[in-house]
């Protein structure tokens, strides 16, 4: 870990974030596990693969998209709310002087402050929830029968045709996304283990 001069650390730093978006956008710079992204790939070639080389009945497969969107909506925001439970937990139980003292010192990959690496991994689950939650919600409301979209695709010259296709990729979008969060979920759960054990390392070791 090295010290650097710069907006990112310093007590003014604590502050700099004023919305989500900020917060997103330097989170970007925090790599992805390879493991959740090259597992995520996977599951969107097998199940992109089985969905538009197979068969399919267009109105069977509508309705599956809208019960899947539901469930995901449904899903995504019971799980934000344990994903704020944990990072409260999370933030109430570490040393405010550990966590002043990492936000001193930059982290290597990022060039973020270590405080803000640890906390904006978790914050990038709570934003990942909530765009998926968006989504789902703009598939539940604007597909419903004779909604916006079926009045949209009515307009083209093979609405069948399109309505199948916007079907098949929707779904496939739907289901590697529900995945993505699983694993996603998975190095939150982590990472608020590792934020905790850092925490008692750094009273065992200073003493408190």
């Amino acid at each position: 870990m090295s010290t650097s001069p710069n907006n990112e650390l310093g007590p003014a730093s604590f502050t700099s974030e004023l919305n989500l978006w900020q917060v997103w956008n330097k989170a970007r710079r925090i790599p992805t596990s390879a493991f959740n992204l090259l597992s995520t790939l996977a599951v969107f070639v097998f199940v992109a693969t089985t969905t538009f080389f197979s068969e399919h009945d267009a109105v069977a497969l509508i309705g599956s998209v809208r019960e899947l969107a539901q469930f995901g909506f449904n899903a995504a925001v019971t799980v934000l709310g344990f994903l704020v439970a944990g990072f409260t937990i999370f933030a109430s139980v570490s040393n405010p002087n550990m966590l002043i003292e990492m936000g001193s010192l930059q982290h290597p990959t990022s060039g973020l402050s270590w405080m803000k690496h640890s906390f904006f991994v978790l914050l990038r689950a709570f934003i990942y929830y909530i765009v998926y939650a968006a989504i789902c919600f703009f598939v539940v409301y604007l597909g419903v029968a004779k909604g916006p979209v079926s009045f949209l695709l009515n307009l083209t010259p093979h609405p069948d045709a399109y309505a199948l296709c916007l079907a098949k990729v929707t779904y496939v979008l739907l289901v590697a996304g529900q995945f993505f969060l699983l694993m996603q979920l998975k190095s939150f759960i982590f990472n608020v283990y590792s934020g905790v054990v850092a925490n008692l390392r750094y009273k065992a070791e200073n003493g408190y």
